[in-house]
C-alpha cells in the first residue's frame, strides 16, 4: 500500500517530503500514482507553497479518476492537514491511523462488492425464470 511506503519515507529513509511522494509515486499505480506524482511536482515548483495545497491538488486529481468514495477521500484529505507541518513521528502516526481507516473503507467495500454480486445473480436467474414461464 502506497501510505505504507511513505510512512516508511518519512520514517526510516528521512527523505525530504517532495522525494518521498515522488519514490512513492514510482511505486504506485493508478490513480495512486497520479496522486502522488501531483503532489510532489506542485512541492517542485513552488518551493514556498504549503504542503496542504499540493495535496488538495493531488485530491483533486483522485476525484477526476472517480475511483474513491466520499469517505475515501475524506480520510486521504485528513492527511493532508499533518502532513509536513508537524515532526516525523507525528506524521507517522498520522499515516498509520489513515492507513488503518482505509483497510477499514477497504473492507467494506468488498462486502458490498459481494453483496451486489450476489443481488445481480438472483436478479438475473429470477428474470430467466419469468422468461421461461411466459415460453411455456
Amino acid at each position: 500500500m502506497a501510505i505504507d511506503f511513505l510512512e516508511k519515507e518519512i520514517a526510516y529513509a528521512r527523505n525530504p517530503l517532495e522525494e518521498a511522494l515522488r519514490r512513492t509515486a514510482n511505486i504506485s499505480s493508478e490513480p495512486v500514482k497520479g496522486f502522488f506524482e501531483t503532489i510532489s511536482s506542485s512541492l517542485r515548483e513552488d518551493l514556498s507553497a504549503p504542503a496542504r495545497e499540493a495535496w488538495n491538488r493531488g485530491i483533486n486529481h483522485l476525484c477526476k479518476q472517480q475511483v474513491f468514495t466520499a469517505e475515501d477521500l475524506a480520510v486521504i484529505g485528513l492527511i493532508g492537514t499533518r502532513i509536513g507541518v508537524s515532526d516525523a513521528s507525528d506524521q507517522i502516526r498520522m499515516l498509520r491511523q489513515a492507513g488503518a481507516e482505509l483497510k477499514i473503507q477497504e473492507e467494506k467495500s468488498r462486502r458490498q462488492e459481494d453483496s451486489e454480486k450476489k443481488l445481480w445473480s438472483y436478479g438475473g436467474f429470477l428474470v430467466g425464470l419469468i422468461i421461461s414461464i411466459l415460453m411455456v
